[in-house]
């Protein structure tokens, strides 16, 4: 395998989310469509690298950075519209399922504990040009 970079516990969050999305968040505020997403073995920081600490601003994660980037970019520079549609999924593939973690869930409770119940989502392909989407997303 080669490597375009590799970053150990000592990288701060914001310079990873500089080097590596900030070019991609970049071109979503021109109007392309981007995806960011972590891909790894369990507890290698997956979780912590898209989320991060919110409550110190130099460990926010990726997501939260992007947000403010793309809101900043809205704020400053959308100025010829009074509006700004964004459209946000943050799902998870796991087992080879695929759940919405912002999505609406169902709760239930099952001997006396609450659970809850993500709608479950497809990958789907749309003919004839073959594009790839998540039903329900």
């Amino acid at each position: 395998f080669t490597y375009d970079s590799i970053y150990d516990a000592k990288s701060m969050q914001i310079d990873f989310y500089n080097r590596e999305c900030r070019s991609l968040v970049d071109s979503v505020c021109s109007g392309y469509n981007a995806s960011i997403f972590a891909y790894g073995q369990t507890y290698s920081g997956k979780t912590y690298t898209m989320s991060g600490n919110t409550n110190q601003d130099e460990l926010k994660g990726v997501i939260f950075n992007a947000a403010e980037h793309i809101f900043h970019h809205i704020q400053h520079k959308v100025v010829k519209e009074n509006y700004a549609l964004v459209h946000v999924s943050f799902i998870e593939i796991y087992n080879e399922r695929i759940q919405s973690l912002i999505s609406s869930s169902l709760t239930e409770r099952q001997d006396n504990k609450r659970v809850e119940h993500f709608p479950e989502l497809r990958i789907r392909e749309a003919y004839p040009d073959r594009k790839i989407y998540i039903d329900n997303l």
